[in-house]
């Protein structure tokens, strides 16, 4: 889930039309009716932070999420299901699977 899903939740439990396409509705979950589908989601971290934050971007797609850092153009590619830490970085491992998330 995402803060871009609030919006659409929070209406359809109001009974209220959407406002946007963006996002999606969580509350299948949290009636435990169903479960939601989604596309890829995609973050833009342009700058730092005062948190240690450096320049990069993300993009998750089911389980794999790809992160990309400006700084030295190097690429992150993890597994969530099986990473949840993102401990093992499978970008060496998956230039494949790299190159396929970037054309999302």
């Amino acid at each position: 889930m995402s803060s871009i899903d609030f919006n659409p939740t929070i209406l359809q439990m109001a009974a209220a039309p959407a406002l946007s396409s963006d996002g999606v509705s969580l509350l299948p979950l949290l009636k435990q009716t169903g479960d939601i589908t989604r596309g890829a989601l995609f973050w833009h971290y342009p700058h730092y932070s005062n948190q240690g934050g450096k320049p990069g971007a993300a993009i998750r797609q089911g389980d794999l999420k790809l992160i990309e850092f400006y700084e030295d153009n190097h690429f992150e590619l993890y597994d969530l299901e099986k990473d949840i830490a993102e401990a093992n970085n499978l970008a060496p491992t998956w230039p494949e699977k790299v190159a396929e998330l970037l054309t999302c």
